[in-house]
C-alpha cells in the first residue's frame, strides 16, 4: 500500500508541474559511492534525474528518481522521491547566508527487497560570490518498517556550486555516509542544474 501511496504522490506533483517562467526547476545527477569495511551493496555509481517547482519564493517540491548499478554484482537498485524543502535568509546577519530545510518520502526497489523509507536534512548555505554557493547539511534516512535494523544512514553533507546563468548552474558534492552494522561509505556527485 505504502508503494501505490507514493506513486500517486509522485504522479500527482508531476501533473502539478506546467511550465511557468522559471518557476520549475530540474537536475541531471551523476554519483560513486564507495564503500568500507565490506559494506555490501553500497559501492555503486548512480544516476538521478529531478524535476520540480517552487510552490512559493522559498519553498519548493520535487521528484527524483535514481538508478544505482551495484559495483561487481549484476544488480541494480532503484528509487523513487518525492521532498519539499523550505529556505530561510539570515543575510540581516551574514550577506548570502541561509538556512535550510528538506523532508522526503521515497520507495526503494532492490533485488528481492522493495521498502518505503523517509528522510530528514537540515542545513546552512552561503552565497560566497553573485555565482559561487557553497552549503553544508545532514541527512538523516531510515525505513518506515521497523523489521529493517540495518537501514538507518546518517549523512554528512558538503556541496559547492557554479551558476553558469540565471538559468542554469554545474554543482559538485560530497557525502560522508555512516550507517548501521558498520556502514561507512564516501559519495561524490556532480550535477547539471535548470530552471524552466
Amino acid at each position: 500500500m505504502t508503494k501505490v501511496k507514493t506513486l500517486a504522490a509522485a504522479a500527482l506533483l508531476s501533473a502539478a508541474l506546467p511550465a511557468f517562467a522559471a518557476s520549475n526547476f530540474g537536475s541531471i545527477e551523476y554519483n560513486y559511492v564507495d564503500g568500507e569495511n565490506a559494506a555490501q551493496g553500497i559501492t555503486a555509481h548512480g544516476a538521478a534525474v529531478t524535476l520540480g517547482r517552487f510552490v512559493a519564493p522559498q519553498t519548493s517540491v520535487d521528484i527524483t528518481t535514481r538508478f544505482y548499478r551495484v559495483k561487481d554484482v549484476a544488480e541494480s537498485v532503484n528509487e523513487l522521491e518525492v521532498g519539499a524543502t523550505h529556505r530561510y535568509s539570515l543575510s540581516s546577519l551574514v550577506n548570502g547566508l541561509g538556512l535550510y530545510a528538506r523532508g522526503a518520502v521515497g520507495q526503494t526497489f532492490a533485488p528481492g527487497e522493495d521498502f518505503a523509507y523517509y528522510s530528514i536534512e537540515p542545513g546552512v548555505s552561503l552565497q560566497v560570490t553573485e555565482k559561487f554557493l557553497v552549503n553544508a547539511g545532514y541527512r538523516y534516512r531510515d525505513t518506515f518498517k521497523s523489521e529493517y535494523d540495518d537501514t538507518a544512514f546518517n549523512t554528512i553533507r558538503l556541496g559547492v556550486e557554479y551558476a553558469l546563468n540565471n538559468a542554469s548552474s554545474v554543482r559538485a558534492g560530497y557525502d560522508r555516509i555512516t550507517g548501521e552494522n558498520g556502514v561507512r561509505a564516501d559519495a561524490v556527485n556532480v550535477s547539471y542544474n535548470f530552471r524552466f
